[in-house]
């Protein structure tokens, strides 16, 4: 049996290679990715798209870390993650925000790494506003659950005050969700 072949960076079967898609934007908040193992290589991942679109990103795969192995300065750092309670939360300490960890995973998955790694909810937390998804190609419980790219864009673009980095990544995203399409049966 013959191995697909893959693209050396983006990590895709070449034939959904997403390189053609990255819009390079030079971020000024630093974004952090914490991926879920099992969302490592899922084909309908966009986190890898959105790690690749922004300069100032890492992405680290795994369920328990501590603040230095992700480069994390707590004090400079935002979890996005919605509140309990749903409420939108403003941050007073906006301006000292350098950072923003975003966790990539379910709901479930990203519940268990918050729970197994108590540190997190010491963070400050960024909450966005609600918008619909516009992430057609995978299941989600309500129309308002965004994937990780349109979050992390989102927030990216309200943290460095209006960069208008949402508008050419929400294109790049609507090009990876159309690119999936295109594979979907009719």
């Amino acid at each position: 049996m013959k191995k697909r072949l893959t693209c050396s960076h983006c990590h895709r079967p070449v034939v959904t290679c997403i390189c053609r898609l990255v819009k390079k934007i030079t971020n000024q908040t630093q974004l952090i990715i914490w991926q879920h193992p099992s969302e490592y290589g899922h084909p309908k991942g966009s986190a890898q798209l959105l790690h690749l679109c922004l300069q100032n990103s890492a992405i680290f795969v795994g369920e328990k870390f501590s603040p230095l192995e992700l480069g994390i300065v707590p004090e400079q750092c935002a979890l996005l993650y919605p509140n309990e309670n749903n409420a939108v939360e403003q941050q007073e300490t906006k301006l000292q925000i350098r950072q923003l960890l975003l966790i990539d995973g379910t709901w479930r998955k990203s519940r268990k790494i918050i729970y197994t790694n108590p540190w997190l909810t010491q963070l400050a937390r960024i909450t966005i506003p609600a918008e619909e998804n516009d992430y057609r190609i995978r299941k989600s419980e309500s129309s308002q659950q965004l994937s990780s790219f349109e979050a992390g864009a989102i927030a990216i673009d309200l943290l460095d005050e209006m960069q208008n980095y949402n508008i050419t990544l929400k294109h790049v995203f609507e090009e990876f969700v159309q690119q999936w399409e295109h594979f979907l049966p009719k």
